[in-house]
Formats: C-alpha cells, structure tokens, sequence
C-alpha cells in the first residue's frame, strides 16, 4: 500500500490521499479551499458541520459516500491508485483546514 498519492485536477491543484488506519485522509490546498463543493446530512451552516456526503474541489476530484443523494454511488479509491481497488468511501469527516477523512471499507463490510 503506498504512503501517499497525488492526484492533479484540471487546474494542477495537487490533491494529496494518505492512508491512515481504517481512512484515507485527503489534503486540498488551502488556496483552493474558495472553490470546494460540500454536501452535508442536515441545515447547520458548513462551518459547524463535521460529516459529509461529498467534497467536489473545483477542477476535481469528486468524492461521495454511498448515501449521497440516496444512491449508491461510493467512490471507488481505486480510481486513485490500484492497491486501493474495491475500497468505497463510507463517510466523509472534516479534521482540519483543506483535510477531509475519507473513512473507507469493502462492500461487504
């Protein structure tokens, strides 16, 4: 399992994934931060939230948990690297400034 991946979008924003534990902990660039896309589970103002459905950084990548929008539409994190194949984002944490905890499991967990 690798260490770290870096995923450019369209805009050469560099998205970094790194594994810790049970999560992958996804860092946004804070310049970027302006531009990200959230969708949360109830009203509270964004900044109150700490769980999400999806984070959309301008330019990409879109990452969804497989309750977003009542579908089951989970991000595969084998899109971002091959040893992660078959591991679906679960659920969707804020720990920080431009970090997201990508909390992720097989589909039969």
């Amino acid at each position: 399992m690798p260490t770290e991946v870096t995923y450019r979008n369209r805009y050469n924003d560099r998205i970094v994934f790194e594994p810790v534990d049970d999560s992958i902990v996804m860092t946004i660039p804070i310049d970027a931060m302006d531009y990200v896309r959230v969708g949360h589970y109830d009203d509270s103002p964004y900044d109150e939230c700490t769980n999400f459905s999806m984070v959309d950084p301008s330019g990409g990548p879109f990452i969804a948990t497989r309750k977003y929008d009542g579908i089951v539409s989970a991000t595969n994190m084998g899109n971002f690297h091959t040893s992660w194949e078959g591991l679906l984002v679960k659920n969707i944490e804020r720990i920080g400034p431009g970090k997201y905890k990508l909390i992720v499991g097989r589909n039969e967990d």
